[in-house]
């Protein structure tokens, strides 16, 4: 199971039950939404993290956007890179084994 922390979240929510028609085929037990800040038409902004733990978690996320064309289309990017060492070390192989790193994008045009 993955874990996204999420610079620019809006809401998010759970409906229970069978989704299917709406979430997807595999989406039988409930499914999970998450919806992101839209785009303001009027004004930039933005927001920006750092996580660093004492197991060396680094985690940096951003998110910006604003007005492309005043009060009709706006854009707004985040991007999170995660570099985590993990927490279980392996003597035979002298490292981490459950080391993680990941990068995600996301873009918004409304």
């Amino acid at each position: 199971m993955a874990v996204y922390r999420l610079v620019g979240r809006a809401a998010g929510g759970s409906a229970g039950g069978p989704q299917s028609t709406i979430q997807g085929l595999n989406a039988l037990a409930g499914g999970i939404v998450i919806t992101s800040k839209d785009p303001s038409l009027t004004r930039w902004g933005g927001d920006a993290r750092v996580l660093w733990t004492e197991y060396d978690d680094r985690t940096f996320s951003a998110a910006f956007g604003g007005p492309i064309i005043e009060d009709e289309l706006g854009v707004r990017l985040s991007a999170e890179r995660r570099n985590d060492r993990g927490l279980i070390y392996n003597v035979t192989r002298d490292e981490y084994s459950d080391a993680l790193e990941s990068l995600n994008l996301r873009g918004k045009i409304k």
